[in-house]
């Protein structure tokens, strides 16, 4: 068994013959070239239809959505769902489904674009603790052993590696990885203030203890979006920036470079609080969704601005809006933010509305415009 030395009891790569699941790549899809959204056809959490399938699906920045892989089941398990879970960077040449059954993680499915192929892990644990993947590896921890993380090389999962947090933090529960640059996987923190970062390949993790909150990493991978005060993610006194080096580098300063949150933005308070963030292609400018007019009966905002923040002048400034709606640039996931999906001439990025659809933003003329209706946006996947 290639499992058997280094992975969970029960952990294994599954056999097609022993899958629940069907899957059927569109030819007509594949055929297609560059860089697209990736979109899941279901939202939030769908369960597996009887007879029925779920589609993974490829958008362009002109509205085109078409399956670029179908998934069907034949049981009659209602409680049996497939959830996805996004990249860990963008584009990326795989999308990583996972099976739930009673809300319990049992297995996953690795789409390899660049292979065209598909390997399913049966992974082993009582329960998972948290799980990412890049376009090298698929890595992935339980909870009753958190400090452990399982790394299963894409174009080769028969050979996984074992690597430790042991030693390195205090807080394994609160260091899930999120980001991959090649080799280095870094940890964010997750309800936790300490970010870890380590080579899969030459293991020597490092941590560190950062009192403010971490935003996405840029795309040239040199600085980390970055927020402090005493309700930094909602509400914070400064923003700005952290250079990457900091969690890679054990000596490296981790002071990060902020200023007063702007007063040209009004107060944050309770009808006005800042929301997600993402980078632009050139790494130059970070862009901020502020949320306004919040219910007060379910802290809900019903507007939406777009601002951006010019990291080298330190300029603010407010770029759309107000437009209806709860708007998020990508998809939000709890604690964490992807990075957010631009189209190939940096002219667009995607925004998704909470239980709405799925928008480009053209930056220059702050226009919004809608794409598709429905579904969740993982990121983008190149193909070619």
């Amino acid at each position: 068994m290639p499992f058997e030395a280094v992975m969970p009891p029960a952990a294994g790569l599954i056999k097609p013959e022993e899958s629940i699941l069907s899957f059927e790549f569109s030819q007509a899809a594949l055929g297609r070239e560059g860089e697209f959204l990736l979109v899941f056809d279901k939202e939030p959490h769908p369960s597996l239809p009887s007879g029925g399938e779920i589609t993974l699906d490829i958008l362009d920045f002109a509205g085109h959505r078409e399956p670029l892989l179908r998934v069907s089941y034949e049981g009659q398990k209602e409680d049996l769902e497939l959830d996805a879970v996004p990249p860990g960077d963008l584009p990326s040449s795989v999308a990583l489904l996972e099976l739930v059954e009673s809300y319990q993680s049992k297995e996953f499915y690795l789409i390899d674009l660049t292979r065209i192929a598909i390997w399913g892990l049966r992974h082993g644990c009582d329960m998972l603790n948290g799980v990412a993947s890049s376009d090298k590896y698929l890595i992935y921890s339980c909870f009753e052993t958190p400090s452990e993380w399982y790394v299963l090389p894409i174009d080769a999962p028969d050979r996984p590696i074992v690597r430790s947090l042991a030693g390195a933090t205090d807080d394994p529960l609160g260091s899930l990885p999120k980001w991959f640059l090649g080799d280095l996987v870094i940890f964010y923190p997750d309800a936790s203030y300490q970010a870890c970062a380590g080579e899969i390949q030459d293991w020597r993790p490092t941590c560190k203890e950062l009192p403010f909150w971490l935003g996405p990493i840029s795309p040239d991978g040199q600085w980390f979006e970055a927020r402090a005060g005493e309700h930094e993610y909602l509400h914070p006194d400064q923003i700005g920036v952290l250079a990457a080096e900091c969690l890679s580098i054990p000596g490296a300063d981790c002071s990060p470079h902020l200023r007063a949150f702007p007063a040209n933005v009004s107060p944050l308070g309770s009808s006005r609080f800042l929301g997600n963030s993402a980078w632009d292609p050139l790494s130059e400018s970070i862009y901020y969704v502020v949320h306004i007019n919040t219910f007060p009966r379910n802290n809900e905002p019903e507007e939406s601005e777009i601002w951006r923040y010019d990291v080298a002048t330190q300029r603010f400034e407010k770029l759309a809006g107000p437009m209806p709606g709860v708007l998020h640039f990508g998809e939000e996931w709890y604690m964490y933010q992807p990075p957010a999906p631009w189209s190939p001439d940096g002219r667009y990025v995607a925004m998704k509305e909470i239980g709405g659809g799925i928008y480009k933003l053209e930056v220059e003329t702050g226009e919004l415009s809608l794409l598709s209706e429905g579904g969740v946006l993982l990121g983008s996947v190149h193909l070619e």
